[in-house]
């Protein structure tokens, strides 16, 4: 059953308009770095604005023509099914990438499916920091590489900036039960709760669709217009929802949001009606419950949103990620200062990001705690999942294993230490060389809370699945055991495997080719 948006699509067939190639920009808030290069939101605002909303508003594809997609899917066996899920963006609010349910080896193919390549927000970095005159960037706004999956209910779905749709599939036959198409790319995957699907679009709507069916149940409006402009060849709202919906108790949260200059909405709605007014009945009382759409400068939320259920953390791309109270929205400040979008948020809520800067030719992920300081970082590495107290990651050439929770612990000392060491730096030299001292014997018990260590080619993904560390490479997708770093299955893709996520029965790797392949 095939579902199309009640508001339509949008075209990309605009009489004489420009179309903007927005890549992330650098050294002035007022300069994109594009081709051709736009001066000033004013600029793209004043010469390529639309409403959406207008009878002859354009529709850039019938939905009585079937467009194959590529998504990558490899599917496991696991040992218990009965209430598998992979509900969100990598498993959960935390963004752990991790998950409790085993997988059973060794694996065949069972299904593959293909699709358009993913068309990316941000097609790259810029080429030159004119201001730092430093060239050779790295990419900080990277979060749509591929089509992330989430999976519950023996369904699984995924957003695509292809075709501008969610897409629900049976997970075990590999065939497509409904797709809902948007006005614009759909960066993130669905959230799931309660037979719904949530999810954000570029068109600058949040979106509640029945997950049996694809019927639509309710639209929000993330934006305070519904104005459009042209970036990389679509119509997207000057408000583009780049956050997925996080669900946090009976509210969806989102954020419509795209340069620093122009203000940027963070809204909680009602999970049932997408109203940020409601009545909330428990214990035999009625409760007036306010959400909030809370208005923000200088900031560009983009990214998924991460939160404990009492704070938000949304990236920003090349700043440091913000963090917010869940209740209100209010803003609380920085974390750190190292940017990116790729983030976890650890069960004692300190947050790893990364990269840690646009102007690093080199990968590196830093831990930041609660209070936003930096506490330490990982050089040459871009990913990392942590799973009841170690943590995995790719360094230097080699896949490790960590004991967190001793390094958390000695690098926090170690943060301290220093901090107390530089205050006496000048007044007091022999307890200065003391607290050095005492560095270099915690620099030594850091070294020794490795586990394991085996090469391996750089990662583009990981993730946990009880005892095994599942990693996503460039043309492969590989199982190591968690306990020793032992190889223990493989098998080869085509393409980059971005994404990953394990549930029903399946593990499914999503590639910036876009293919999904199904072992069982």
């Amino acid at each position: 059953m095939k579902k199309r948006s009640p508001s339509g699509n949008v075209s990309d067939r605009v009489a004489g308009s420009a179309t903007f190639h927005l890549t992330e920009c650098y050294s002035s808030p007022t300069v994109v770095q594009a081709a051709p290069v736009v001066v000033g939101w004013k600029l793209l605002s004043a010469s390529l604005l639309f409403d959406q909303n207008k009878d002859n508003f354009p529709i850039i594809m019938n939905h009585f023509i079937k467009k194959s997609l590529s998504v990558s899917c490899i599917g496991l066996a696991i040992t218990n099914t009965a209430f598998a899920k992979w509900p969100t963006y990598r498993a959960d609010n935390r963004r752990s990438g991790s998950t409790a349910q085993t997988i059973k080896l060794p694996l065949t193919k069972s299904w593959n499916h293909q699709g358009g390549i993913p068309q990316q927000a941000w097609t790259g970095p810029a080429k030159w920091d004119t201001y730092a005159k430093n060239a050779g960037l790295q990419s900080m706004r990277n979060f749509d590489p591929c089509y992330y999956t989430t999976i519950a209910d023996g369904k699984l779905y995924y957003g695509s900036s292809s075709d501008n749709a969610v897409h629900c599939f049976d997970i075990n036959s590999g065939k497509e039960l409904w797709t809902f198409f948007t006005n614009s790319a759909v960066r993130f995957p669905p959230s799931l709760a309660n037979n719904r699907a949530f999810f954000g679009s570029d068109d600058g709507h949040a979106y509640a669709v029945d997950t049996t069916n694809g019927n639509l149940i309710w639209k929000v409006n993330a934006a305070p217009t519904t104005q459009n402009i042209i970036n990389n060849g679509k119509l997207i709202s000057t408000h583009p929802v780049r956050t997925g919906i996080t669900l946090v108790g009976d509210q969806a949260i989102f954020a419509g949001s795209l340069l620093p200059w122009e203000d940027s909405y963070l809204h909680a709605v009602t999970q049932k009606s997408g109203k940020s007014t409601y009545v909330k009945k428990a214990h035999g009382k009625e409760e007036k419950v306010r959400g909030y759409n809370q208005a923000h400068t200088g900031v560009t939320l983009q990214g998924a949103i991460l939160t404990d259920n009492k704070h938000l953390y949304i990236p920003q791309g090349r700043a440091a990620a913000l963090k917010f109270d869940v209740k209100s929205g209010n803003t609380l400040g920085n974390m750190g200062h190292a940017g990116g979008v790729f983030c976890i948020l650890t069960e004692d809520s300190q947050l790893i990001a990364g990269p840690s800067s646009q102007k690093n030719r080199n990968d590196q992920i830093s831990l930041t705690d609660q209070k936003g300081r930096s506490i330490a970082a990982f050089n040459n590495a871009n990913r990392a999942v942590i799973y009841k107290g170690q943590a995995f990651m790719h360094i230097n050439g080699s896949l490790k294993g960590l004991d967190y929770t001793t390094y958390s612990s000695l690098s926090a000392k170690r943060a301290d230490t220093i901090v107390a060491a530089n205050k006496i730096k000048k007044t007091n030299k022999p307890k200065y060389d003391q607290l050095m001292a005492e560095v270099k014997g915690l620099d030594t018990e850091i070294k020794a809370c490795s586990m394991w260590e085996t090469p391996a080619a750089a990662i583009a993904e990981l993730i946990v699945a009880g005892d095994h560390l599942i990693c996503g490479f460039d043309g492969k997708v590989e199982i190591y055991d968690t306990k020793s770093g032992k190889s223990l299955w493989s098998a080869p893709i085509e393409g980059i495997a971005h994404g990953l996520s394990v549930s029903d029965g399946h593990l499914v790797v999503s590639t910036n080719k876009g293919e999904i392949i199904s072992f069982k």
